[in-house]
């Protein structure tokens, strides 16, 4: 058996149709930044709904700015985003047409925000702490990333300073004892290849801390589950099989599929969805939630 023969190639030819004009009048096309997108909103579309992969955010703002532009007669065509740093900076983009997010900047932020957290750590864990350890888990990695969010923002405002945030390990700049980020070291990483110097680089940090407040916004998805990761890793009281099942690829993997309906309706990406169905009849996103079924 070769996997190659079950490659699907369908996405890439429906987004070339797409763009030449070509679809069916009877589908929505929703577009997607990434794989990992697709994997938890094909679980919740709707049969007539189709899920394109647009390969990056750039190419999915673009690509739906084509269609507004070129076929404004199309009402079956919109794009769900991960709008990070746009809401805190309240981004033009975020009143593109057709254009969804949700209030959290990542999909990876909803899940870590949901119960599926939970979910993933009492089958993963032992089930009698499985429940506090989630809470403390995610309120100290959403803390460190946060604090480290202020080191991505500066870098999305001014990308000539050209900071290195691959040189950045988070289990050699989290003290484990304390379990506070080191930022003499984060910033000693990021400047490898700057033209700050790191005194430069926390004063810079420091300036930015006094104009912005705390705020989840600043997270970047990636970092909170590499942070979980390293937290847990550091847990001398896990078992070796534990850490690995919650390394943060892993970690990503389960919550997607531990993510169930019932937490996606609370979230305002689903609000934002509703809105859009009634606004462009008959074309619908995602399914009936699930009414329940009870014994006669």
């Amino acid at each position: 058996m070769n996997i190659r023969a079950h490659r699907d190639k369908s996405n890439r030819r429906l987004a070339r149709d797409l763009l030449k004009g070509k679809s069916d009048c009877r589908h929505t096309y929703v577009l997607v930044e990434g794989s990992n997108d697709f994997r938890v909103w094909a679980k919740f579309k709707a049969h007539l709904c189709q899920i394109v992969i647009a390969d990056g955010k750039d190419k999915l703002v673009a690509k739906l700015r084509y269609f507004n532009t070129n076929y404004p007669h199309w009402r079956n065509v919109a794009a769900i985003v991960d709008p990070d740093f746009w809401l805190l900076e309240n981004a033009n983009e975020l009143d593109t047409e057709n254009l969804l997010y949700d209030d959290m900047p990542s999909l990876e932020l909803t899940l870590i925000a949901s119960p599926a957290l939970e979910t993933v750590l009492v089958n993963t864990l032992p089930v009698d702490v499985a429940a506090s350890y989630g809470e403390q888990l995610r309120n100290t990695a959403l803390r460190l990333a946060t604090e480290y969010g202020y080191y991505r923002l500066l870098d999305y405002r001014h990308r000539k300073y050209n900071l290195s945030f691959n040189q950045v390990s988070f289990d050699a700049v989290i003290d484990t004892e304390t379990l506070e980020l080191d930022e003499i070291r984060i910033a000693a990483s990021l400047v490898s290849n700057s033209v700050l110097s790191a005194s430069q680089l926390l004063e810079h940090i420091k300036e930015l801390r006094r104009k912005v407040a705390p705020d989840i916004r600043l997270c970047r998805g990636h970092d909170v589950l590499n942070i979980m990761a390293c937290l847990i890793g550091f847990d001398a009281d896990l078992s070796g099989k534990a850490k690995i099942q919650t390394k943060s690829n892993e970690l990503s993997r389960a919550l997607r599929m531990a993510y169930e309906f019932t937490d996606f309706i609370t979230t305002q990406l689903y609000s934002r969805i509703r809105k859009w169905k009634s606004e462009n009849i008959p074309f619908r996103i995602i399914q009936d939630f699930p009414l329940e079924r009870t014994a006669p």
